[in-house]
């Protein structure tokens, strides 16, 4: 009888199962000539034998093996269900550990006469391992590598030495390690699972975390600091000078320069104190600056503005914007100074050259030198308010060119017609000029508050020592030559006949 043979089969093992379960006299069967492409055996004699199922574990104790057996010559063919048992039970193996489907398929082959050999039908259950905690941070790390602009030119001033965070803003999450989960050996032995490596995550000033210490947030505006697994959040960026090692800074809390800011350089930051000398730079601030020695310009377009007070040793050649008050220590030569309320210099210091305009007034020492007379101080009106009013009329324009676009069309409508005005496109063109009517009543108010608020009510120019000839005061626009030198005067505008008047300060 031949038989086939499917599987990993090799002649010294079916010579044993034709040996043992077919019980062969070595006469009583042969192999193919080519058994390595078409493997059966040959049994020759014509006793009954039922089919049989031969079970065998690994050395591992991680797999299963079966070599399943037909019947030959009207031998007794097994169930599936009995095989299962039967096989099982013999080798003391639970069927949780069975491949079901594998061991189907090979047995439904026996069952069509193949004999298949050493085929897995069982598997133990590998441990999983535990994952190792992880840290995922969710802002850019530092770089040195200059910046490349627009057209691929490379911008040695722009470095990423500092990333700023928002307070609030989701910094880093922290994934614990896990255990795993244990393994089984098919005969029942447990196989331990190797857990994850922690990680020690450490929190610094300037950051919070969730109740479970899995996130964790910034507390305040400033720069993230991530550094051997410990994470800072600074509200205060400290610098020695502000050159080629550090590129332009742009900072949402307070910068801090020890030394200078070199020429061509920007900073910016909530409040900015310079200890050292501003060399022609850009310094922006949402509220304070302070340049403790001061300010040696050449080119004016680098402003030094901010939204509160600058106070500054000297400054030359330098434009200065304050939306409140502007503080000269020493002096200012040649500088455009706007200030938002006051100018003020204190005792002992110079203004002289340039320009200054402020919305209170100015508080002097000196102003002027013999040498440097021309300087021209504007005070009454915000020094901005020409602009502001020129973009809300600029915007007001471009609403009642849209307003006269939209009565061009309804004037050629009846609109007395209950069909016309029930018209969709027609309700919408009477609802965009309703619209438009209140957005122009909305911006001449806002001319109308504009102007009234950018007036003083009482601007003064207060000169505590002297004040050189040849500078000119503005109140208002209307203007005053200082003919000669005068000392310990107060400038103020005379209302009623339209001109500025002076005072001896009592």
């Amino acid at each position: 009888m031949i038989i086939n043979i499917v599987g990993r089969a090799t002649t010294s093992h079916i010579n044993t199962v034709c040996v043992t379960h077919y019980m062969c006299e070595p006469q009583e069967f042969e192999f193919s000539k080519d058994f390595a492409h078409d493997p059966y055996v040959n049994v020759k004699h014509s006793r009954a034998v039922g089919s049989g199922v031969l079970m065998t574990v690994s050395g591992d104790h991680m797999t299963v093996m079966a070599t399943f057996m037909p019947a030959i010559n009207n031998g007794y063919t097994m169930s599936l269900e009995e095989a299962i048992t039967s096989v099982f039970s013999t080798v003391g193996i639970s069927r949780v550990f069975m491949d079901e489907a594998a061991f189907r398929a090979a047995y439904n082959d026996m069952v069509e006469g193949h004999l298949v050999d050493s085929v897995v039908v069982g598997y133990g259950k590998q441990p999983e391992h535990g994952k190792d905690a992880q840290i995922q941070l969710f802002f850019d790390l530092p770089s040195d590598k200059p910046q490349r602009e627009d057209g691929g030119k490379t911008n040695f001033k722009e470095l990423r030495r500092f990333i700023n965070v928002r307070e609030g803003q989701l910094l880093a999450r922290v994934s614990p390690a896990t255990d795993g989960i244990p393994g089984s050996t098919v005969n029942g032995t447990p196989i331990p699972a190797v857990p994850g490596k922690p990680i020690e995550f450490f929190m610094g000033e300037g950051v919070r975390k969730n109740t479970l210490s899995t996130e964790f947030y910034a507390s305040v505006d400033g720069h993230v600091v991530f550094k051997q697994n410990l994470i800072t959040v600074y509200n205060t960026l400290e610098v020695k000078d502000v050159d080629f090692s550090t590129g332009n800074i742009s900072f949402l809390g307070d910068v801090l320069v020890r030394g200078d800011i070199f020429t061509g350089f920007s900073v910016k930051g909530k409040n900015v104190v310079v200890n050292g000398i501003c060399h022609d730079a850009s310094i922006s601030a949402e509220n304070d600056i302070e340049i403790k020695t001061g300010i040696k310009g050449v080119n004016p377009a680098n402003v030094i503005s901010a939204g509160h007070d600058i106070i500054v040793g000297y400054c030359e050649n330098a434009t200065l914007v304050a939306k409140n008050n502007i503080i000269i220590t020493k002096y200012s030569f040649n500088c455009m100074l706007d200030a938002g309320y006051k100018v003020e210099s204190a005792e002992k210091s110079t203004v002289a050259g340039g320009q200054i305009r402020s919305f209170a007034g100015c508080d002097f020492y000196n102003v002027g030198t013999k040498t440097n007379t021309n300087i021209n101080v504007v005070v009454g009106r915000k020094f901005d308010a020409d602009e502001k009013f020129e973009r809300i009329k600029d915007e007001k324009e471009r609403l009642l060119e849209s307003m006269d676009k939209v009565d061009s069309v309804l004037s050629v409508l009846n609109l007395n017609e209950a069909k016309v005005m029930a018209n969709p496109k027609v309700k919408k063109l009477i609802e965009t000029k309703n619209l438009l009517e209140k957005r122009i009543s909305l911006f001449d108010r806002r001319m109308e508050s504009l102007m009234r608020d950018s007036i003083c009510a009482n601007p003064t120019i207060m000169v505590f020592n002297e004040i050189q000839e040849g500078a000119t005061l503005k109140f208002f626009g209307a203007p005053y030559h200082v003919r000669s030198v005068r000392r310990h005067v107060k400038f103020i505008f005379d209302p009623v006949n339209l001109v500025v008047d002076y005072q001896p300060l009592s």
